[in-house]
């Protein structure tokens, strides 16, 4: 093999580790600013949500009529599209698409599964919330964009709580 030829070898093999390495971090960061997302909704619709469950509850409304359902599924659609994801494509059939070439989005949708099974009894929730007429593409920069720029928001929200209560006290 000529010196040519080898430092091709190496400069490909090098390559190909640099690229799976950016794939893995950026699978990383894009399930790490879901999770930042969907939980913080979760935070802010917690009342919301407790609500719905004890209603759903009471009445004996099946899962996926049920009022608690309809509001995980919409944050479900809203933290995807928040992620410059398809808008009809949730974050639950992502994870689903994903989980089968990621450990780290196995773990994620394992943990939203659960999520899932004690809050409606659905097992299975992310494979069983693809669809056909899902698209599966995810874009860290869009990831990064939409996440900075909803959490910039959440932040002057509270920014301006914060003054409209000092406000108040002084």
């Amino acid at each position: 093999m000529s010196p040519i030829e080898l430092e091709a070898m190496v400069t490909v093999e090098w390559g190909s580790s640099m690229n799976k390495l950016f794939d893995h971090l950026k699978a990383k960061a894009g399930l790490l600013l879901i999770g930042l997302i969907w939980g913080s909704l979760i935070v802010l619709m917690l009342p919301l949500m407790l609500l719905a469950f004890a209603v759903d509850k009471i009445t004996g409304v099946k899962t996926k009529e049920g009022w608690l359902y309809s509001i995980l599924l919409a944050q479900d659609h809203l933290t995807h599209a928040i992620i410059g994801g398809y808008f009809k494509t949730t974050v639950s059939a992502q994870l689903g698409h994903m989980s089968d070439n990621s450990k780290t989005a196995l773990l994620m949708a394992n943990f939203v599964d659960w999520g899932f099974k004690v809050a409606t009894g659905e097992i299975g929730h992310c494979k069983n919330a693809m669809q056909k007429e899902d698209l599966f593409y995810f874009s860290i920069r869009k990831a990064l964009a939409g996440a900075l720029f909803y959490l910039v928001g959440l932040f002057y929200i509270l920014l301006i709580i914060v003054i409209l209560i000092l406000k108040e006290v002084l």
